[in-house]
C-alpha cells in the first residue's frame, strides 16, 4: 500500500483546522487567516493544497464525509452479537464521547449556512438520514414486532437526543445531564418493548 504523500497529509491538517474554525466561527466566520492559524500554516498555503473557496468547500464537505462514514463504521464495529441497542446508547451517552473536534457543533454550523449552500444542505440531510438509518437498523433488529412508524420515531429521539447533548461538547456540563440523554434515550426504547 502507498503511502499517503505529503500534500494528503497536509490537505489533511487543513482540513481538520478548517472543521475546527467552522464549529467555533460558523462557515463564514472560518476566515482563511482563522483556518491558516489553526493549521499552523501560511494563508497562502489553503490556496496551494485545497484551491478557492468553493473549492475548499468541497473538500470539506468530502473531508465530513468520510469522517462521518468512519464514525458511523467504528460506532457498528463497537456493537456486540447481542443486546446491541443499549450498547449503542451507552456508548452515544458516555459523558467521554463527546467529540473532540465536535462533529454536532460543525453540523450546525454548517447547516446553519447551507441557505447560501444548497450542497451543504443535501449533505447533512443525507448524513444525519444514515445516523438515523443506522439507529433504526439496529431497533429493527432487536425489536422486530415494532412497526416501521415506532422505529422511525425512536431512531430519530435517539439521533435528535445525542446531536442535543454532544452541541454541548465545549462547555462543561454537568455529568448527568449526559446521564439524562441516556435515561431518555432508554426511555424512547422502553416503548417498544410495552406494545
Amino acid at each position: 500500500m502507498a503511502r499517503p504523500s505529503l500534500k494528503d497529509i497536509r490537505s489533511e491538517e487543513i482540513l481538520a483546522a478548517y472543521a475546527k474554525c467552522i464549529s467555533r466561527f460558523g462557515l463564514d466566520g472560518a476566515t482563511q487567516q482563522k483556518i491558516a492559524s489553526e493549521a499552523g500554516v501560511q494563508r497562502s498555503i489553503l490556496r496551494h493544497y485545497l484551491g478557492n473557496r468553493e473549492q475548499m468547500i468541497g473538500s470539506l464537505i468530502d473531508y465530513v464525509e468520510k469522517r462521518i462514514e468512519f464514525e458511523l463504521e467504528l460506532l457498528v464495529d463497537a456493537l456486540p452479537a447481542s443486546g446491541r441497542v443499549n450498547t449503542l446508547i451507552d456508548i452515544l451517552f458516555d459523558e467521554t464521547s463527546a467529540t473532540d473536534e465536535n462533529t454536532a457543533l460543525m453540523l450546525q454550523a454548517l447547516a446553519a449556512a447551507s441557505y447560501s449552500y444548497p450542497e451543504v444542505n443535501t449533505k447533512i440531510l443525507d448524513w444525519s438520514n444514515r445516523f438515523i438509518n443506522l439507529v433504526e437498523d439496529e431497533i429493527r433488529h432487536e425489536y422486530p414486532d415494532a412497526s416501521e412508524n415506532q422505529v422511525f420515531q425512536t431512531a430519530f429521539g435517539i439521533v435528535a437526543l445525542y446531536f442535543n447533548i454532544d452541541s454541548f461538547g465545549q462547555i462543561d456540563i454537568p455529568n448527568s445531564w449526559w446521564t439524562a440523554s441516556g435515561d431518555a434515550a432508554r426511555s424512547l426504547i422502553n416503548t417498544l418493548e410495552i406494545t
